[in-house]
């Protein structure tokens, strides 16, 4: 049976970081980020778009095009706030 496949690239990112055994809190700590902040989660939903973030996990090998979905995407409802 095929996967299923979300129309939300911020779970597609999340499902390809449990693919890679990538955790938030991973990317959080490497990043500098409090863990309690949820910074990671605010910008898989989308909420908050962190230029920062996006660089790391194409550095980890995320794909490009599942990062720029994802901004376009919010940014059509007007979640997205861009910051380093």
């Amino acid at each position: 049976m095929a996967a299923s496949v979300s129309c939300n690239p911020g779970t597609e990112i999340k499902v390809w970081m449990l693919r890679n055994g990538i955790k938030q809190s991973d990317v959080n700590r490497a990043l500098g980020y409090k863990l309690s902040g949820g910074a990671v989660s605010h910008f898989l939903r989308g909420t908050l778009f962190l230029n920062k973030i996006a660089e790391y996990l194409r550095g980890c090998g995320c794909p490009n095009h599942l990062i720029n979905e994802l901004k376009e995407h919010h940014k059509m409802k007007g979640f997205v706030k861009s910051m380093s």
